[in-house]
């Protein structure tokens, strides 16, 4: 539990990826920040109930949006109705993802649509609300943007090979987008997640690891058990990460409090991943 008490009354923020999971997760911490909200995902029947709970947490405005990141019209629509619902956007937190169906190795057993659906989502989904958010940055010469990776992208792996990948596409583009954005004032950074229980892996990702990998898994039979083994057993504090842990890091960087920190991507993973 935070004793760092954010006040966010006044900004607009944008998440994407918010029907489930770590963009939930930080959507209801902003809201209890005091922020208007602009909600999207997809999935407009969950990310109505994240827009929900919300409500009942802050004064501020919330809205739901229906987003898919892969189409660039139904972006530019939802970017319009937020301009015209708010006014404006403070922080953007780019966020959808998702991860491969098939898992390696060998690396040539994961089709090539799951490749192509990886990075249609995790990398050119996230450039092209980049691509569209940008506009409002540049022109009024001030924001935050915050990108989700994974620890993936640096934890090279055959079973995962799209979703590392994908991942590492995306810090690569936030730091280039750092340099372009720092002229308008603007933040671009990134939070790596370690092993967060989210959708992406009770959905059974996590008993794939187990088939896979076996050893002490085996004495697991459910996705979290096996997820938190995962994360406890390869950290330096030896315990997984909550949804919470990245909402902290996400409005940290989202503060005036990280004015001068850019181009930067941040391991929120207990130790896992160890790298400068």
């Amino acid at each position: 539990m935070s004793n760092i008490t954010w006040n966010f009354s006044g900004k607009v923020v944008v998440i994407t990826g918010s029907a489930t999971g770590i963009g939930r997760g930080t959507a209801l911490q902003f809201a209890k920040a005091g922020a208007n909200l602009a909600l999207c995902d997809f999935n407009f029947e969950e990310v109505s109930r994240t827009a929900e709970k919300c409500r009942a947490l802050t004064s501020g405005k919330v809205k739901a949006y229906k987003m898919d990141v892969t189409n660039v019209d139904e972006i530019a629509a939802a970017k319009a109705e937020i301009v015209k619902d708010f006014g404006t956007v403070d922080v953007l937190f780019s966020n959808a993802g998702v991860s491969p169906k098939v898992m390696g190795p060998p690396i040539s057993r994961i089709p090539i649509s799951d490749w192509e659906r990886t990075y249609q989502v995790n990398t050119l989904g996230m450039v092209k609300v980049c691509n569209a958010f940008c506009e409002i940055f540049k022109e009024k010469k001030a924001g935050k943007i915050i990108i989700t990776s994974s620890a993936a992208a640096w934890k090279i792996s055959p079973l995962v090979a799209p979703y590392g990948a994908s991942k590492i596409a995306v810090v690569n583009f936030a730091q280039a987008l750092s340099m372009e954005m720092g002229e308008y004032n603007t933040n671009v950074n990134v939070i790596c997640p370690g092993f967060v229980y989210t959708n992406i892996y009770s959905d059974g990702t996590a008993l794939k690891y187990k088939d896979i990998l076996g050893g002490a898994l085996n004495q697991y039979n459910d996705n979290e058990s096996v997820m938190n083994y995962m994360a406890s057993a390869t950290s330096s504090l030896h315990r997984p990460q909550s949804v919470d842990d990245m909402a902290y890091t996400v409005m940290f960087l989202a503060s005036e409090e990280a004015s001068e920190i850019t181009g930067s991507a941040f391991n929120v993973d207990s130790g896992y991943i160890k790298k400068i």
